[in-house]
């Protein structure tokens, strides 16, 4: 038997070990260093991404004087010609800053009129007119605290403001709203036949969904229909269409 030839394969067998196991110890090294970065890139990236929403969040809010944490608008038309609707909103408001000392319903529109506006907690200013468009500023005699939920109520009548066989109501975003839910009551003499909500936006008009039409409870005779949506898009409107 040969030794040198055993010692040089036991040496070559040895080296080649060597080169796997350094191999091996840059792959497994690398490895790591990837996949540390690539941890890190993305929980910093999360970090960031977090911290851009919050702040930009911030930002949007602290634009409007007002946020609105909830909006239930009840509109109850009273007889079947559509001459009188009452108009009911219960808010739960939240002050953006502090010294805010009015809040104002924009965009109040009707072929019709409006009248017997009411508000609680504040006063309610006579209506002015921007673009044919009815406003309506509510003076508060003590600015609401910021940051410090409270409720409001508003309400209104509908003059000849629902005549035809299809009319619609139409919300409006502009405050940031968290929740809006509406109900519009028909009278027993004259039911709704069917109903839609769209999204608008400039001037074009996207369907959401058909409302089903309920009947009210109690044999009332009379019959509703109700939308609700989360985080309503700020500035945007949406139109409840009905044909009855």
């Amino acid at each position: 038997m040969d030794i040198k030839k055993i010692l040089k394969g036991a040496r070559e067998a040895i080296d080649t070990l060597q080169k796997i196991a350094f191999a091996a110890f840059l792959i497994s090294s690398c490895a790591s260093f990837i996949f540390h970065y690539y941890i890190v890139g993305i929980i910093s990236t999360a970090a960031f991404l977090l911290l851009g929403l919050l702040i930009y969040t911030h930002l949007k809010y602290q634009r409007y004087p007002f946020s609105i944490l909830s909006d239930t608008i009840t509109l109850d038309i009273k007889d079947s010609a559509g001459h009188l609707a009452h108009y009911e909103k219960q808010q739960k408001l939240r002050a953006n800053h502090n010294g805010v000392t009015s809040y104002i319903e924009h965009g109040i529109t009707t072929d019709g009129q409006t009248t017997n506006f009411q508000t609680n907690p504040g006063q309610v200013l006579p209506p002015f007119l921007i673009g044919g468009v009815t406003h309506v500023e509510t003076r508060f005699s003590t600015p609401p605290q910021k940051g410090k939920p409270f409720l409001r109520h508003f309400s209104y009548d509908f003059i000849d403001s629902f005549t035809k066989s299809t009319e619609f109501y139409e919300f409006r975003t502009d405050y940031p709203v968290k929740k809006v839910f509406i109900t519009i009551i028909f009278p027993s003499t004259r039911r709704c036949l069917s109903a839609t909500v769209y999204h608008i936006v400039g001037v074009a008009q996207m369907k959401i969904a058909d409302l089903p039409v309920i009947p009210l409870s109690g044999g009332s005779g009379q019959v509703n229909i109700t939308w609700e949506k989360k985080s309503p898009s700020l500035s945007h409107r949406y139109k409840i269409e009905w044909n009855w």
